[in-house]
Formats: C-alpha cells, sequence, structure tokens
C-alpha cells in the first residue's frame, strides 16, 4: 500500500494592460502574433522593462494567502531552449520569490476542510504557445503569449488526492477572481498547472520519486491525469520496478499520460541574475496601501453567512464563488431578515436569468438589492404569492426595472384573493361548465387539477393563490364543501 503526495504549481496569467516586461497589450486574441513587439521576441539590444502593476498584483496574492511578502525583488535568467522562448531563457525570480510560505483553506463538498500549504509564490513572464496541429508535419508557433505577466503559486507536497488537487485549483480561481488580478479562464490558458506526483510506502517519512505532469489546464483533466498516473506508478512499484524521475504530458483524449522529457533540476536551468534590471522595492507605504485593498475574501464570507444565517455549505459556496454576487447578497441582507429567500432566489430565480441571459456576473441584473428586497416584503406579507412573484412578476420586472414590484401587480393584477372576488361562486361556475372534466378527476384524473387552477385564475384576471385556489378546488370536487 501507498501513500499518495501532490504537489501542484499553478500558472495564474495576470490582467494587466502590457505585458511583463515588454510594452505591447497583454490582450488575449484568437490571431495568432498580433501582440508582439522587438522586446518580446527578443532582437538584439532591447531591453526588458517590469510592469509595476504585474508586481503589485503578484503581492496583493501573496498577501491574501498569508505569505510573507519580498520587499526587495530581483529577477534572474532561467535558461532553457524551446522554440516558443524567443530569448532562450525566461525572466523569472529565483532566490526571492514574491511571497514565501502562506496557506489556502478548501472546502470540500461534504462540508470538510483541509489546508494546503504554499512553499513560495514567484512572478515571471509567460512563454509563447507551440500549437501542433493535426495533420500538418510542422510546429506552429503562436507568440501572443510570450511575455505575458505571470504568477507561479507553488505548494508544498501536502495534498493526497486529485479530487483534493482540483478542489485547490479551484479555491485559487476563486481568490484571483476576487481579487481582480485574473480572469481565471483556464480555455484560454489563464490558469493552468504543473502537477508533481509520487507514492511511498504507507507510514514512510521519505517520499517518492516524483514525476511532473505538464499544462493541465481543466479541473476535470487534473483529476483524470493524477488519477491514471497515481495508477501507473503503483503498477511499476508493486511489480519492482523503479518510477523514473521525468516530465510527462496529459492526453485528454485517451486519459492517459506519456512521457516527454527527462526532469530537470534547478542545476539544469543555469540560473544567474538579470543584469538589465536593477532590484524593485515595495516600499511599506505600498503594502499598506496593498492590504487595505484587499477585499473580503470567499472563505470569510462562507464562515460569516453559515454563522449568523445558518444557511447550507453549498448555498454558501454559490453565493460566493463570484466577488459580485457575494457582494450582491451582502447587500441583500442588509435590506431583508427574509435571508434564506434571498439565497434561494440568487441562486435559482436570477442565475437562471443570467443564464438565459448569456451572462455570468451579477452585475448584468437589472435589478438592486434593494428592490428585491421589496418583492420578499410582498411575498412574505401574503399578498403576493410566491408562484407569481417568481413566474410572472419577476419576468415582467426585470423588462421594466424602472418599476416598482406594486406597479407590476397593479398592472397585471398579480395580488392574491380580496374580499371583492366569491371565490365559492367562481369554483362552482366553473366545475359547473366542466362536467365531463370533473367527472374524469373524480375517477382518478388528478393532474386535471392544474387545468382547473388556471381556468379559476384566467376567470378572476390571475388573482388568488394557487395553492388556496387548489386547496378549495380539493373541497369542491370531493364534495366537502
Amino acid at each position: 500500500m501507498f501513500d499518495i503526495v501532490i504537489g501542484l504549481e499553478v500558472h495564474i496569467q495576470l490582467n494587466t494592460t502590457r505585458k511583463c516586461f515588454a510594452p505591447e497589450a497583454n490582450t488575449f486574441d484568437l490571431e495568432a502574433n498580433t501582440h508582439t513587439s522587438f522586446v518580446s521576441l527578443a532582437h538584439p539590444g532591447t531591453l526588458p522593462r517590469l510592469n509595476k502593476q504585474a508586481l503589485l498584483h503578484a503581492a496583493q496574492l501573496s498577501m491574501a494567502l498569508g505569505a510573507k511578502v519580498t520587499r526587495k525583488n530581483l529577477f534572474a535568467r532561467k535558461n532553457y531552449f524551446y522554440p516558443d522562448l524567443p530569448k532562450g531563457f525566461q525572466l523569472t525570480q529565483n532566490e526571492n520569490p514574491i511571497g514565501i510560505g502562506g496557506h489556502l483553506e478548501v472546502r470540500r463538498k461534504d462540508g470538510s476542510a483541509f489546508v494546503v500549504q504554499i512553499h513560495h509564490l514567484h512572478l515571471e513572464e509567460d512563454a509563447g504557445k507551440s500549437m501542433h496541429l493535426a495533420d500538418a508535419p510542422f510546429t506552429a508557433l503562436d507568440y501572443n503569449r510570450a511575455g505575458v505577466p505571470l504568477v507561479e503559486l507553488v505548494t508544498e507536497p501536502c495534498l493526497h488526492s486529485a479530487e483534493d488537487a482540483a478542489a485547490f485549483l479551484q479555491a485559487v480561481r476563486r481568490l484571483t477572481r476576487y481579487l481582480g488580478i485574473s480572469d481565471g479562464n483556464m480555455e484560454e490558458g489563464s490558469l493552468r498547472c504543473d502537477a508533481n506526483i509520487s507514492l511511498k510506502p504507507v507510514g514512510s517519512a521519505k517520499l517518492g520519486t516524483r514525476v511532473e505532469i505538464k499544462n493541465l489546464n481543466s479541473f476535470r483533466f487534473l483529476q483524470k491525469a493524477v488519477a491514471f498516473e497515481v495508477a501507473r506508478q503503483g503498477r511499476l512499484l508493486q511489480a519492482g520496478e523503479a518510477v523514473v524521475q521525468e516530465t510527462r504530458t496529459f492526453d485528454s483524449q485517451t486519459g492517459e499520460t506519456a512521457g516527454m522529457r527527462k526532469k530537470e533540476d534547478a542545476p539544469d536551468y543555469r540560473y544567474f541574475p538579470e543584469p538589465d534590471l536593477a532590484p524593485i522595492v515595495l516600499s511599506e507605504e505600498i503594502l499598506q496601501e496593498l492590504e487595505q485593498a484587499l477585499p473580503t475574501l470567499p472563505h470569510a464570507w462562507i464562515a460569516h453567512w453559515e454563522q449568523t444565517y445558518n444557511l447550507a455549505l453549498p448555498t454558501c459556496e454559490l453565493l460566493a464563488e463570484e466577488r459580485e454576487t457575494a457582494q450582491y447578497f451582502d447587500a441583500l441582507c442588509q435590506n431583508t431578515p427574509h435571508v434564506q429567500m434571498g439565497a434561494n432566489w440568487l441562486t435559482k430565480e436570477v442565475r437562471n436569468y443570467l443564464n438565459n441571459k448569456g451572462e455570468t456576473s451579477i452585475t448584468h441584473f437589472p435589478l438592486s438589492p434593494t428592490q428585491l428586497a421589496s418583492l420578499f416584503e410582498l411575498v412574505q406579507a401574503g399578498k403576493i404569492s410566491q408562484t407569481n412573484a417568481s413566474q410572472t412578476l419577476f419576468p415582467l420586472w426585470v423588462q421594466n426595472p424602472t418599476h416598482t414590484a406594486q406597479e407590476i401587480a397593479d398592472e397585471h393584477s398579480l395580488w392574491l384573493a380580496t374580499d371583492s372576488v366569491d371565490w365559492d361562486k367562481v369554483i362552482t361556475e366553473t366545475l359547473a361548465e366542466m362536467p365531463d372534466k370533473v367527472l374524469a378527476y373524480q375517477k382518478g384524473k388528478t393532474g386535471l387539477l392544474g387545468m382547473f387552477i388556471a381556468e379559476v385564475r384566467k376567470r378572476t384576471q390571475n388573482q388568488g393563490d394557487p395553492k388556496q385556489i387548489s386547496e378549495w378546488l380539493k373541497k369542491h370536487l370531493s364534495g366537502n364543501i
């Protein structure tokens, strides 16, 4: 039996306006080689110039993770040859990374928590992209990504399952989006990771030989790659064979990993200080400003909602997924005592509205927290039914957000039953006109009840609570009047 040991190297592209050491725009573009410059293409005589915003983003991420932020920042050349690396080296941090230590608490789906220890975070430039086209006898190179600012977050070897590894990566993506430093779009390569995996005998303190799987760009691929590699190494060790330290790639079509090259160690990269970049010092004033600008983070929102409102963890996770949604819900809680109702609406009606519009952010939702809270008051006061509020008033209101909920209810007669309606008479007349349907209901076709409810509400201009009308109808149909 073996213990699984996993460490992740998470690559986070930063959403600065320009690249890390070059002047061109930092923009994701489908057209290859349209965002390049003499600097990023390593023309002779060109010099790098650090993007200050990239360093500040990296420092703020370090703070959010509880890492010690390095004030004096130096850069180094990491030397290796690869076709998508024009300079033949990568500008990065080596001996003094921007963040040292830190941790991130992650919640599993079952509610249990685990803590991932961070070894360090460092700032560097990304490489270009090699595209291995299916039918072409060559590899195409796109240098748009070359020089994009990148934070590499390196964990300790403290993860022990594919599921926990994926949960941690999801938590990192959510954190970077909260901070506003990265969009975290894995399909565009803004967030990807390398997984270092090894097996060791149960209880042994000595780690096994690690294998690195490169460029995993989805949570599902990460889980599949780890699961396959754990099984592969387990078979080797059980057969008495050695695991080779190497870099492997993951094929999402076959679900298997394959060897790429021998795994390099630090000496292979021949790090040495970058002579064209002076040390960059972060002042105490800048660090204080960054710390003060930190938003309330996901784990804090979740803990607050669980403890204050007794909301279920899955609901809290959904509400905390996006910073804007968390802030909207917090504002909603300040405007209504009906917090559970607010949580239900945000995770159902509001989410469905945004999905149907093809939007992902609540910033595109037209109703304010105060407006939505006013609707909850009408429902809780028994003036509008939950059904009318959800199925009729809400769709009309989001099309006319300058109106009030009361105005929409008035215009479309959505108020619950009033004394002006003789409900016994309306129901009696309705059923009298449909004797065949009444007989069929009484013989067991109870699904006709919905049709009766719709007809009664049609005759009263949609007044009345459908649930109350349903109860009245059942009494009439059973002869209990």
